[in-house]
């Protein structure tokens, strides 16, 4: 699990990663859940969120992450380097989805 807080140490973002293989049976990470308080949204804390998990993800030699996008987040993640690699899929009662994946590089 990460999370974000603001300068008045209110949590405000987190998101929650751990090993999985994707749908197409691929090992790596999977982006479980992820979410940030409306009062803060593009205020970057979601994508502080979520490298941070990366970097976290590196460290323990995964090398791939994956995720089911919800249809209008699907930009957030391409504009963090996730690739869209399903057709679009519907989960109850939430909506249009998406698997997305990300290549994670090795530590420098």
């Amino acid at each position: 699990h990460v999370g974000a807080f603001d300068t008045a140490g209110v949590a405000v973002a987190c998101a929650t990663f751990y090993p999985e293989s994707s749908p197409a049976g691929r090992h790596g990470w999977r982006l479980r859940a992820m979410a940030t308080a409306p009062e803060v949204r593009g205020k970057g804390y979601g994508a502080r969120v979520l490298r941070r998990g990366i970097d976290e993800i590196r460290v323990r030699g995964g090398d791939f992450l994956w995720c089911n996008a919800r249809k209008g987040a699907v930009w957030f993640y391409d504009r963090l380097g996730f690739s869209v690699v399903s057709d679009e899929f519907e989960i109850a009662p939430i909506g249009p989805h998406y698997v997305m994946e990300i290549e994670i590089s090795p530590p420098a």
